[in-house]
């Protein structure tokens, strides 16, 4: 008995080529198409952290009436801080402070902290407490610092040292 051979012609070979490819070219569409919306979906979620960063503030409030302060942060809209009695309170002081960078140095791996030549003035209140010596308000350029310090002072009712030089000097 003879064997009988089939072959598929070229039509039907091309057909299953073309199904074959029809099917790949169908998955590299989908799998590029999940790919985009996960970059997509990935730059939103950055871009809303981002946001987040930038948007957030920080800072210390005081609370003459009650006699407390806080650190607070407020992010989204929302005001977030403990609540702190505040110590009785010596003076405000304003102190020239040296601003500085931290660099790092690839050839050594190390991390530095170099001065900018710059200076930033930091408020503080002086307090009369054995654990803690004063109390940092804020950092700012000197003209603000000084307007802030006699603002806390004039709310607080105490005195204001301007230490932004050598000769340190009451200025409320």
């Amino acid at each position: 008995m003879e064997s009988v051979k089939y072959y598929k012609t070229d039509i039907e070979q091309k057909k299953s080529h073309i199904l074959i490819y029809v099917l790949i070219g169908f998955f590299l569409v989908l799998y590029l198409a999940a790919a985009i919306l996960i970059h997509i979906i990935l730059g939103v979620v950055l871009a809303l952290i981002t946001y987040m960063f930038v948007a957030t503030k920080t800072g210390v409030e005081i609370d003459v009436t009650n006699n407390r302060f806080r650190r607070n942060m407020i992010l989204l809209g929302h005001d977030f801080g403990k609540w702190r009695l505040l110590p009785p309170v010596k003076y405000v002081s304003v102190v020239r402070m040296k601003e500085s960078a931290k660099s790092f140095s690839g050839a050594t791996a190390t991390l530095s902290r170099q001065t900018t030549g710059s200076f930033i003035y930091n408020i503080n209140l002086i307090v009369d407490n054995k654990k803690i010596r004063y109390i940092k308000i804020l950092s700012a350029r000197k003209k603000e610092a000084l307007q802030k310090a006699i603002l806390i002072g004039n709310a607080l009712d105490i005195k204001v040292l301007d230490y932004t030089s050598h000769d340190k000097q009451w200025i409320r």
